[in-house]
Parts: structure tokens; C-alpha cells; sequence
């Protein structure tokens, strides 16, 4: 049986307070290699097990060179974790310790010397670095097992995965319409006089995220779901 690895994930400071709080329990990245078709080939591993493998179609299961490029999720597998990256300050203290200052709360630790994260401090003036600049011993104690791994377009996402990715409906619940025989809902907005449901505000955190028309080109994504845990001791 293959052993369960920790890898590093890139999250920022009011998305690492929404997985502190319990809120997000997700998280949609970008699939580096992105098909030409609208399809994807899925690869099962085994019966019943998630489906983390897939490759773009091109017009068969196999690439032009006759072989079939099966991608594994770059996140890892379900029972995997994830070590928060962030911003934070580290500082020398004394000759022997550190202490690190994570931007997104007020959580202060205190670290024993790394002599490759003293050079790495060395080459920012101001001390500021990314979490996934940091041995796994000098960040954030809390890591994110993986329970989950699937590819979809990013605009597939449902109502529940925007709460899911930490998306927090704004206002009270206001009743705008009927279609197809259902109560449509939406959530007042952050600007007066208008009203974002929980999709269209997290749209809106994408494109903050990943630049303009990168919602509206609806690109395949990972979709890795987790749970907090506690780093080993």
C-alpha cells in the first residue's frame, strides 16, 4: 500500500481564516493541461475507489503518439494532506530560534534555527515569505486530508460547493421569482440595491483570484475536497 504524502497548497489569508472556521471544505485549481475537446477520458483505478485520473480526448483514449497520457491531480489522492502555504514573517529572535508570524490571524509560533530557512531569509529584506518556502516544522500545525478528488469545468460548480469553497451568503434571503414552479432565491449583495447569490459572489472571488474572463473561459478544474487535521508530532 502506497504511503499517504503531504504536499503544499497556496491559499490566501481570507480563505485560510474560512478553513480555520470550518467553512471551506474545498478547493477548485486549474488543470495544468487543459483538453481540446469538451470531454475527458476517465481512467478507473478500481471499483468503487474516486476517480483521480484523467486524460484529454483526442477523439480516442490516446494521445497523438499512439500512448495514453493519464494525469494524476499534482494535490494528491484522498488520504493524502495538504500543508497551508501563506503569507507569513519570520524572524530571528536569538541565535538559535525563530519566530513565525502567520498574516491571516494571530497565530505566533516559535521555531528552533533552520539553517536553509536562515538563507532563504537572508535573500528577503523584509522577512516576508510564502508558507511553501517553509520546511513543513515552521508552518501552520493545522493540514487538510484529503477526502476527495474529481475533474469537472469550473462553471459546473453547484450552490453548495460555492458555500463549500467558503463563499458566505451576504444578507438575508430574499425571494426574486419563480422558475419552474420553484422559489427562486437570492442573497443581498455587498453593493446596495443588488443581489449576488452565492455563485455569482464566488465568481467573483475567481476572477479576483485568476484574472479577467477566467470564469467566463470555464476551464476544466481539480476539485479536492478535505477535512482539517493536525500535523504529526
Amino acid at each position: 500500500m502506497s504511503q499517504a504524502k503531504e504536499r503544499p497548497i497556496l491559499f490566501s489569508g481570507p480563505m485560510v481564516r474560512a478553513i480555520l472556521d470550518g467553512r471551506k471544505t474545498q478547493s477548485r485549481r486549474i488543470v495544468r493541461v487543459q483538453p481540446d475537446c469538451r470531454s475527458w477520458c476517465l481512467a478507473e483505478i478500481d471499483a468503487g475507489v474516486p476517480r483521480t485520473k484523467w486524460a484529454p480526448c483526442y477523439g480516442t483514449d490516446e494521445t497523438p503518439n499512439g500512448q495514453s497520457e493519464w494525469i494524476d491531480c499534482p494535490y494528491g489522492k484522498p488520504g493524502d494532506r495538504l500543508r497551508i502555504s501563506e503569507e507569513v514573517k519570520v524572524k530571528a529572535f536569538c541565535e538559535d530560534w525563530y519566530s513565525v508570524h502567520f498574516a491571516a490571524d494571530s497565530l505566533y509560533l516559535e521555531r528552533a534555527c533552520d539553517v536553509g530557512l536562515m538563507q532563504k531569509i537572508k535573500n528577503y529584506k523584509t522577512g516576508h515569505l510564502r508558507g511553501v518556502h517553509l520546511p513543513p516544522a515552521y508552518a501552520r500545525p493545522t493540514r487538510l486530508e484529503i477526502t476527495g478528488v474529481r475533474v469537472e469545468r469550473l462553471q459546473d460548480i453547484s450552490n453548495e460547493d460555492c458555500v463549500a469553497e467558503g463563499i458566505e451568503p451576504i444578507g438575508n434571503e430574499k425571494e426574486i421569482g419563480k422558475c419552474c414552479g420553484q422559489v427562486v432565491k437570492c442573497q443581498v449583495g455587498r453593493i446596495d440595491s443588488r443581489y449576488s447569490t452565492v455563485r455569482q459572489l464566488y465568481s467573483e472571488l475567481w476572477t479576483d483570484i485568476n484574472g479577467p474572463k477566467s470564469w467566463s473561459a470555464n476551464p476544466w478544474v481539480w476539485v479536492i475536497e478535505f477535512r482539517k487535521t493536525e500535523a504529526a508530532q
